[in-house]
């Protein structure tokens, strides 16, 4: 896991959240059982439907919390993120964040490409680290 070499920047180290996970499979079970709610749709649509709603699901639930642990920046503004495989990867945070006292959103733009979202909740981590965070990050937009 990520540390921190100082006080000024914290590490974030995340575990998968059960609220975010509940949340995932709330969502895809409501969606279908607005299914079952009586309307003329024909069964090959539903079943369509039905195989979509999973389809999103599976997607989902394997690329949800890409990021096990993330520390601040420590070098040219770029932030340190270990991703699920175990890789080290330099991110620079990009766009705005979402900073509020249950959630974090933080969406990055990954150095060797692409672009990754990480949503931290209240069961992802040690509240003092994720005290720590928001912090630094409200400190980050003043």
């Amino acid at each position: 896991m990520l540390s921190s070499k100082s006080g000024i920047a914290p590490a974030l180290n995340l575990k998968p959240s059960r609220i975010l996970a509940a949340c995932t499979i709330l969502a895809h079970i409501i969606a279908l059982a607005v299914l079952f709610y009586p309307m003329s749709i024909p069964f090959v649509a539903r079943l369509m439907i039905v195989l979509a709603v999973l389809v999103s699901f599976i997607y989902h639930w394997h690329t949800r919390e890409p990021v096990t642990a993330l520390r601040t920046p420590y070098k040219d503004e770029l932030w340190l993120l270990q991703l699920k495989d175990g890789r080290e990867v330099d991110a620079s945070l990009c766009g705005e964040y979402t900073v509020t006292g249950w959630l974090l959103v933080l969406r990055f733009r990954i150095a060797a490409g692409g672009k990754v979202t990480v949503v931290v909740l209240a069961d992802s981590g040690d509240k003092d680290e994720i005290r720590q965070m928001r912090v630094y990050l409200k400190q980050l937009s003043k």
